[in-house]
């Protein structure tokens, strides 16, 4: 699978635009660090977090340097989807509203930041309440209901947005001993017995 940037891994990247919308999709995974008060578990220092990226014909990459603008001004952690089109760039968050401040963040952080043409921006939300369909169609270029019909089903799919970070699972179960533990038990168990004698 591509990978885009250093900062993101590709779970799924359509090589092309597929299905009725003509829709061409990335789905990409960053790792969030989280401030926690100890005792925890290392998983907890750590979040994963889905978002979409939806290219127009285009697939202008220039995209990925917002986005890791995003990432390192931290501000990416409210995005679940966001796409590019004739030098406009949408954001579509997880929450019911836009955060106060965040689209003049984004402008002022990661356009303008840019090292070449400058980009407008738009900010909506994807929440539970809100109404960002016009944004949608937008991203998708397809009407309202195909839009916001696609985008919820991205989310459902991918369940984008931030969630719990989780080990790979090794070869090594919960339950089973780890190969170091055994022999370590074992020359333990020998030296006891040599000891002994």
């Amino acid at each position: 699978m591509r990978t885009y940037s250093p900062f993101f891994h590709t779970l799924h990247d359509d090589p092309a635009p597929v299905g009725v919308l003509r829709a061409q999709t990335t789905i990409l995974r960053a790792v969030i660090p989280v401030v926690v008060e100890p005792p925890c578990e290392p998983e907890d220092h750590f979040e994963f977090h889905d978002f979409a990226v939806l290219w127009d014909d285009d697939h202008d990459e220039r995209i990925i340097f917002i986005l890791e603008r995003l990432y390192v001004c931290k501000l990416l952690q409210e995005v679940l989807a966001i796409g590019e089109h004739k030098g406009h760039v949408a954001l579509l968050l997880g929450g019911d509203s836009v955060p106060v401040g965040y689209a003049h963040k984004i402008e002022h952080e990661c356009i303008g930041a840019m090292p070449s043409d400058f980009w407008s921006v738009s900010v909506g939300s994807l929440g539970a309440t809100a109404k960002p369909w016009g944004m949608g169609s937008f991203l998708v270029r397809a009407g309202g209901d195909s839009a916001r019909d696609y985008l919820l089903g991205l989310r459902s799919l991918w369940q984008l947005g931030t969630k719990d970070a989780s080990f790979t699972i090794g070869p090594f179960q919960r339950g089973t001993v780890c190969p170091n533990q055994r022999l370590q038990d074992v020359l333990e168990s020998e030296l006891g017995d040599a000891s002994e004698s």
